[in-house]
């Protein structure tokens, strides 16, 4: 572990903790075990896979109400070894009492702009939590507005031949997966009209997941609690599963029965014919990479 990534976790727990939110309250929220939030605070970044850890990271500056992509950019800086100063905190010059020459008051003036020009520079440092939550919050409202008008227009004004899941592909053109949201909250992957494979995800509890079709990656996120999804494929499924005891899976509307317990990471591999399970092992502290 470098002196980077050490000084990016104290910096996390550090922030954390002038909000007063607690290790329990993030993992209660997010359902990760307690002890990977641990670890990232204590900079023991090598438990886990990238994959994983990263996705740890975002969910744990999500609920600790930090910058997210100030949060994954500086662990990428900590990551290659590069450092940044911390915010510093401003002192007030208390004022004297007792008559000064002339020469120490001049330096006293000098050495007040120049730590009135470091904290300036300062100010744009990784958690400016108030500040970017109202500007937050603004973006947001605009974007709502927005996206009304967008919907106005597009179903209400737009050309009779436009249908609506043309309308539904356009505004999600932002999004690398394609899918389509039913009256039951399953959703369908890798439209293709051919496949002969299909694969529905269901959640027990709020898990990540990731999955390729026919070794494509069409989805990386989180699943939340009795969420549905459906991924078609032409031959073969890769699915990996942060805690393989919180998700069940049908091929073809056909029970799998898959190998996992709660807690494990776990990676599956699926096609017509067979299921094959690869347990990802995580490493203790003491066999963590130096």
């Amino acid at each position: 572990m470098t002196e980077s990534l050490k000084k990016f976790a104290k910096e996390l727990k550090s922030f954390r903790e002038a909000k007063d939110i607690s290790l329990q309250y993030i993992a209660n929220r997010t359902k990760i075990d307690i002890k990977f939030l641990q670890a990232i605070e204590e900079g023991n970044f090598d438990i886990l896979p990238d994959l994983y850890m990263r996705a740890f990271i975002k969910e744990y500056a999500k609920e600790a109400d930090f910058d997210v992509t100030e949060v994954l950019k500086k662990y990428d800086l900590a990551k290659k070894g590069v450092t940044e100063e911390k915010i510093s905190q401003s002192t007030d010059l208390k004022e004297s009492n007792i008559e000064q020459p002339v020469e120490q008051k001049e330096q006293q003036a000098k050495t007040f702009v120049k730590n009135e020009t470091v904290n300036k520079s300062n100010s744009g440092s990784l958690f400016r939590f108030r500040t970017n939550y109202l500007k937050f919050t603004y973006v947001s409202l605009a974007a709502v507005i927005i996206l009304s008008i967008v919907v106005y227009f597009l179903f209400l004004r737009g050309e009779s031949t436009k249908t609506l899941e043309v309308s539904d592909n356009q505004l999600s053109n932002n999004s690398t997966n394609r899918f389509e949201l039913t009256s039951d909250s399953t959703q369908t992957f890798a439209n293709i009209e051919d496949d002969s494979l299909k694969l529905a995800l269901k959640a027990s509890e709020r898990v990540w997941v990731k999955v390729l079709s026919d070794n494509k990656a069409v989805f990386q996120n989180f699943i939340n609690q009795n969420e549905n999804l459906t991924f078609k494929a032409e031959k073969e499924f890769r699915v990996s599963v942060g805690n393989a005891g919180a998700i069940s899976m049908e091929l073809n509307k056909k029970p799998l029965i898959i190998p996992g317990t709660k807690g494990e990471l776990r990676s599956y591999i699926i096609n017509i014919d067979t299921v094959k399970s690869y347990l990802l092992s995580v490493p203790t502290r003491n066999e963590s990479r130096p």
